[in-house]
């Protein structure tokens, strides 16, 4: 619902009084959002219409409030609810990310338990330090990206980190340097490590088997 983004530009054009950011608080609690990890976890749930559907109900009663009072622009609630909107546009509209995504829903959901090892340090996102936040980002990054593939293959992989990127870039302040090569490089590095590894694993697996079937015939 990129229309809940348009309100906050337009709000600062009509110098409408600032929100309540205990109401906003409020929407995010609705959705038990604090930080851009919950985000992306609402995306391993058990059903994606039924949080399509929630999501879309709390944007629609915030995008209601918005219409009476200018958010902070750089407001700990305001970016989450951002973050929250890029969720909804990737996997609650009709693209082709939203398609592929739902193939590896089911395995998601099952594994979501994993993703708990993925959240950031308390309160990282409001860190004063732009150099842990970033290091942050990329940690937390890596770690979905990780958990995905070992759960549920590089296709899903790919999916998380994507969905991973947009959501946290959409909820920062500050711009992190090389995210991008960083995401690019744990998609190729990971990937082609594991499936070597475990080429590596299978290869030795069959010489031991036919190294003992050999031994085993030639004693008998």
């Amino acid at each position: 619902m990129k229309y809940v983004l348009a309100l906050f530009t337009i709000c600062n054009v009509l110098a409408l009084p600032p929100c309540n950011e205990d109401i906003l608080m409020k929407y995010l609690a609705n959705m038990q959002i604090i930080n851009p990890e919950m985000i992306i976890n609402l995306s391993t749930l058990d059903s994606l219409p039924k949080l399509c559907d929630k999501i879309a109900e709390n944007l629609n009663q915030l995008s209601t409030y918005l219409q009476s009072c200018t958010p902070f622009e750089h407001s700990l609630f305001t970016k989450l609810i951002q973050g929250v909107d890029t969720l909804y546009n990737k996997l609650c509209t009709n693209t082709k990310f939203a398609r592929d995504f739902i193939n590896h829903h089911n395995c998601l959901h099952t594994s979501r338990d994993a993703f708990v090892a993925c959240n950031g340090p308390e309160d990282w996102i409001e860190n004063s330090n732009n150099e842990i936040i970033c290091d942050s980002y990329k940690r937390i990054l890596n770690c979905y990206y990780n958990e995905t593939l070992a759960h549920c293959g590089n296709l899903a992989a790919k999916n998380m980190a994507e969905l991973t990127t947009e959501v946290i870039n959409s909820v920062l302040v500050i711009k992190c340097d090389n995210i991008n090569q960083t995401y690019k490089g744990v998609l190729e590095t990971d990937s082609g490590g594991s499936i070597a590894t475990f080429q590596l694993k299978m290869l030795v697996s069959i010489l031991i088997l036919k190294f003992s079937l050999t031994m085993s015939l030639y004693f008998n």
